[in-house]
């Protein structure tokens, strides 16, 4: 296992030379556009620059909580190179290009004294490097699994073994932490970036041997490979719930092809690949490790490399530009995108949560080096992701979920995804209330979504991404401390569609819940945020289901607030690899919980038989969220494991009740599309009652039932109860219920399967 070099012998890594050896370690450019630029004017001293080098981003005397620092500015313009002394006087060069430099420092702990020099202009700056104090960090993880020696693939003249990848892997980290506090600076919020273990006087890059076989691995799609890792990374040796881990397969294999035509056939040829990040883990195959750097000496040069991919040995994942250096952008932009997806940003139409992550060599080199390694292909946003929605539940970042009233939600308090919230063309009971002076003044004052300035390098987070981050526990050391608080401070108002938090509004997105998709967002910087503000309005027209995100001053504290506000449509989870999840599938019968509860004394006894039901499978998954991740791996797991099937039978039962209502909303729904909109609804629940309870329920059961339902609500109070006692909005929650339903029958129908294939379903009461 790779360490950690100790504090002292932080220099320019790579370029490490003795101040009494004269020549000084060269970054070698590859673009053959930047060929007149090399020659050397060291003695040139009169520049269209009058005042010889200047740096742009950074300032004397600044502290940095990483230890990678990226000093940007501008030096004679005839100069071709800037000559760096750093720490214990080690010498480095970086090429200037059309006058403009970009030079990356390896800070050693406390003050350290840096000059620069070119055509005969110096300049002196002092930068300290002082870790925050944190228990929250990133950590790399280089996986090795059973059966395979460890050394990933690449060309033969590259160091393929484990301890290159750890190497390459660190440094890649450290690389995408000092672009996170440069792009956050930008944004407004200071240099702020997450910590990595190395931070904490932690390795580089651990490594973790896996019991997974290497045949077994390059069998399984990549949501399979996330969860099983993530399942052994939280219960052995490297488990932490202060760790957010980055990690990669050693494995990978592509198996050759002459020229794939698109990146689904590159994919297609490769075997134990995963690009996915949520929760806790972000997990990535290493197939392109070999084009990363090892060493600062190569940063540059590996971002330049135009070399061609050969594709029938080597798997190009580089947007389509062909190229090593290519190939590098995108798969290190790449991660740092799934990272994103850990601290609980979703999709944006443009930046580093959006295609903008294949360009973050600009970042390191500028726009002006690397034109040649343009991609012409404009492509969609990364789709190979866990929903946005919420992350995958295997992870020890998910806390126990408080589900939020339609009226007056509580804003879910968790690191995954937040559940659904209704919107059509409109949120309901939007502005139905009047606003106060403070919201009134909030509305003023908020940064309605908008895309940021052109940038030069295309590598930005979105405006509420970088809100998001800059209030989030893992880049903020003083939310450690509020990790026993209670959860119920931040709300939303369905009534008055509002959000509210007594320490302060940061941020509120909308988001499609399929895919993640931020459509509408208000951010509230500045000292004194909003304690409560408006939610943003929907796109006009959108018709799909929108999730609600949110995050206070405190950020993910507690058990991590991150929040949705219900309305008036629930949704259940999409089934992925015919598995449901069941954080998402418990959020979601909470929902329906509160629904039926607005139906009247009639429906008390399915109310609190649903609800019990809830509660028993809900304490079933927090005995261990990894291994019942998915409701069918709980169910299995405790069928394999316990004498008293509780979750099985628990899980039956909401099925059956889950199943009743839905044939009863579809009837209503049915009802109105023909035009009927008949108002007694005794039939349709009978209906109901008899295809789904009435074979398990005996006679004295079946005749209460039937008096019961004498007292069914009229389809116009039903209607009215769902609206939350607003007029006019029968279109709205029968299209809502609509929707509703197709998730919910697909739950139904893969739970009865799954109880029949595995002999569960039992026939008596």
């Amino acid at each position: 296992m790779p360490s950690r070099r100790s504090t002292g012998s932080h220099g320019f890594v790579g370029s490490v030379v003795p101040p009494s050896r004269l020549p000084v370690n060269r970054m070698v450019l590859a673009d053959v556009t930047l060929a007149n630029n090399h020659h050397r004017h060291r003695t040139f001293t009169t520049n269209g620059n009058p005042e010889g080098i200047t740096i742009r981003n950074l300032v004397d005397g600044e502290t940095l909580t990483y230890s990678l620092a990226l000093i940007r500015g501008r030096a004679p313009a005839l100069c071709s190179y800037i000559t760096v002394r750093g720490h214990k006087n080690v010498t480095s060069e970086w090429p200037i290009i059309a006058g403009q430099f970009r030079v990356l420092v390896d800070l050693a702990r406390g003050p350290n004294k840096i000059e620069l020099e070119a055509g005969g202009h110096k300049r002196r700056l002092v930068l300290i490097y002082e870790p925050r104090t944190t228990r929250l960090r990133v950590t790399p993880v280089y996986v090795i699994c059973a059966g395979h020696d460890g050394y990933f693939q690449g060309p033969r003249n590259e160091d393929r073994s484990p301890e290159s990848a750890a190497t390459r892997i660190g440094l890649g980290a450290r690389l995408l932490q000092t672009l996170t506090a440069e792009k956050l600076q930008e944004a407004g919020y200071g240099r702020k970036t997450f910590q990595l273990e190395r931070d904490l006087d932690g390795p580089e890059c651990l490594v973790m041997h896996s019991m997974l076989h290497v045949d077994q691995a390059r069998a399984m799609k990549q949501r399979e490979l996330w969860e099983l890792i993530a399942r052994e990374l939280m219960t052995g040796p490297l488990a932490s719930k202060d760790r957010k881990y980055l990690a990669f397969l050693s494995c990978t294999r592509y198996r050759g092809a002459p020229s794939p035509r698109t990146h689904e056939d590159t994919l297609m040829r490769t075997q134990g690949h995963a690009a996915l990040g949520g929760g806790g883990l972000a997990l990535f195959g290493s197939a392109c490790l070999h084009t990363w750097p090892t060493c600062m000496a190569q940063v540059l040069s590996r971002f330049l490399d135009a070399t061609v991919i050969d594709t029938e040995q080597l798997m190009d994942d580089s947007n389509y530009r062909g190229t090593h250096g290519g190939c590098l952008a995108t798969t290190l932009g790449s991660v740092l995108h799934e990272l994103g997806h850990t601290f609980d940003l979703g999709h944006t139409r443009e930046g580093i949560m959006g295609r903008g992550f294949d360009y973050v060599d600009r970042v390191f080199v500028g726009a002006a080096g690397i034109d040649f390694n343009r991609n012409p292909i404009r492509r969609d946003p990364q789709h190979t992701t866990v929903a946005l929605s919420r992350p995958l539940s295997v992870t020890v970042t998910v806390q126990e979920a408080v589900i939020s009233s339609p009226r007056r939600g509580r804003l879910l308090s968790e690191t995954s995804r937040p559940a659904p919230s209704s919107t059509t063309r409109q949120l309901p009971g939007r502005l139905s209330a009047p606003a106060s002076p403070e919201l009134n003044r909030s509305l003023s004052k908020s940064l309605i979504a908008s895309e940021p300035p052109s940038q030069p390098d295309r590598t930005f987070w979105g405006p509420s991404c970088a809100a998001l981050l800059a209030h989030h526990r893992w880049f903020n050391s003083e939310m450690d401390n509020f990790s026993n608080r209670h959860h119920h401070e931040i709300e939303y108002d369905g009534k008055r569609n509002v959000v509210r938090s007594r320490y302060g509004v940061r941020v509120i997105e909308l988001r499609e819940t399929s895919g993640g998709m931020v459509v509408g967002s208000r951010q509230f910087p500045g000292l004194r945020p909003p304690l409560e503000a408006l939610v943003p309005p929907p796109p006009p027209h959108c018709l799909t289901t929108l999730t609600l995100v949110a995050e206070d001053s405190t950020g993910n504290s507690g058990e991590d607030c991150y929040i949705t506000g219900s309305g008036n449509r629930v949704q259940f989870p999409e089934i992925i690899d015919d598995k449901i999840s069941t954080e998402k599938f418990l959020q979601a019968a909470r929902d329906v919980v509160l629904i039926v509860d607005k139906f009247g004394k009639l429906f008390a006894p399915i109310r609190y038989d649903m609800q019990g039901n809830i509660d028993k499978l809900t304490t079933r998954y927090s005995m261990d969220k990894i291994a019942n991740s998915t409701l069918q791996d709980m169910i299995l797991l405790e069928k394999s494991t316990e004498k008293d099937l509780i979750a099985v039978d628990a899980l039956m039962w909401l099925r059956r009740a889950l199943h009743m209502i839905l044939l009863f909303f579809e009837r209503i729904v049915d009802d109105h599309k023909t035009g009927e909109s008949t108002e007694d609804l005794v039939a349709f629940l009978r209906e109901a009652y008899k295809e789904v309870f009435e074979p398990y329920h005996g006679w004295m059961a079946q005749q209460l039932f039937n008096l019961l339902s004498r007292m069914t609500p009229s389809r116009s109070q039903l209607l009215l109860a769902l609206a939350d006692g607003e007029t006019g909005k029968e279109e709205v929650t029968l299209n809502n219920m609509e929707l509703s339903l197709i998730n919910l029958r697909k739950n139904v129908i893969a739970l009865k399967a799954f109880y029949n294939d595995h002999n569960l379903e039992v026939y008596t009461v």
